[in-house]
């Protein structure tokens, strides 16, 4: 079940609720590629644990993105880097407001061991580090709000997220919506209107 969807905004309440797609090689035949969205925090992960925003595999090696709980702060991951450090270039995120995160991949092909791995909070560079391309399995299905086999949950409204088979290092947060343009592939929670301006309207977002 999903909790609510309002105007292309998704709320999934971190108790079975999270979205799947069949098996797809998109996912990991890029060397490049940009993965951002609009994220609203219903709550914090708990300590020293994160909560799950895509999930493109079935394995630990493929990419998972996280919100996580650094004693505190609360910051992206990439399961693939193997790396909680944050850099201190953007701020920590915080529990009900929304920020724009994004995700690159930089690699010299879609096996490169050490590819370029950058993670962006509200147009701020948070950390940069390298994952290994090679890990990821052949072909992957993939989640959205959780784990591919469905745990690890969100507590969180999504809006706008996108997959792009392109480099986008610029520190642009760009405006909603986001627009299905070349290499772009629009995975979740879109709408022709502002989905954070709906989803912030006193009672648009309720709980089932």
């Amino acid at each position: 079940k999903l909790t609510k969807i309002t105007d292309g905004a998704v709320t999934f309440d971190g108790s079975g609720d999270y979205l799947s797609g069949t098996s797809t090689d998109t996912f990991v035949s890029d060397a490049q590629y940009t993965i951002d969205g609009f994220i609203y925090l219903n709550s914090a992960p708990g300590n020293n644990a994160g909560e799950v925003i895509f999930d493109a595999g079935s394995s630990g090696g493929d990419t998972e993105l996280n919100v996580f709980n650094n004693n505190g702060n609360i910051q992206l991951y990439e399961s693939q880097s193997n790396n909680t450090n944050w850099n201190g270039g953007a701020s920590y995120m915080g529990v009900k407001r929304w920020h724009y995160f994004k995700q690159t991949v930089n690699g010299s092909s879609a096996t490169d061991a050490s590819a370029t791995h950058k993670l962006y909070i509200d147009g701020k560079l948070g950390v940069s580090n390298t994952i290994n391309l090679s890990s990821r399995s052949a072909s992957s299905v993939f989640a959205i709000g959780a784990r591919t086999g469905g745990s690890v949950e969100i507590d969180a409204i999504i809006s706008n997220l996108r997959y792009r088979s392109v480099l986008d290092d610029s520190l642009t947060v760009p405006t909603e919506p986001l627009t299905n343009v070349t290499n772009t592939k629009l995975l979740c929670c879109q709408s022709n209107t502002s989905a954070i301006a709906a989803a912030v309207k006193p009672g648009t977002i309720t709980a089932n």
